[in-house]
């Protein structure tokens, strides 16, 4: 190859170059931006939604007891629906009435002492 062929093809690369940069990568238009304005009115907002699908609890309690003891009946079943209020479980009498005769005796005892 002689240099006056290689000068030429170099040129001819540089004139590709810039025209593919100057057709392709030019400076692009900017995109106006436009602006909607609307008068507000004061109204109600009502919304309702009507879908199917499962419910799920945000939070889940677990019931528990201020005293230990043995269940004697429960009353409801698992992932049961429950109020305030509502009895769950009843707990065997033998073992609270005997608990409670022990606490009663221990508190007549202290009256006495402090009455004394």
């Amino acid at each position: 190859m002689n240099k006056k062929r290689i000068i030429l093809i170099a040129v001819a690369a540089v004139i590709i170059v810039g025209g593919g940069v100057w057709l392709f990568g030019g400076a692009k238009a900017k995109h106006k931006v436009t602006y909607a304005t609307a008068t507000i009115h004061k109204g109600e907002i009502s919304e309702s939604v009507t879908a199917t699908g499962t419910i799920e609890p945000v939070t889940e309690v677990e019931v528990g007891t201020q005293v230990s003891g043995i269940i004697d009946k429960i009353h409801v079943d698992y992932n049961s629906v429950v109020t305030k209020g509502q009895l769950i479980a009843e707990m065997d009498r033998v073992t609270l009435q005997s608990e409670l005769a022990s606490q009663r005796a221990a508190y007549n005892g202290a009256k006495a002492e402090y009455e004394y």
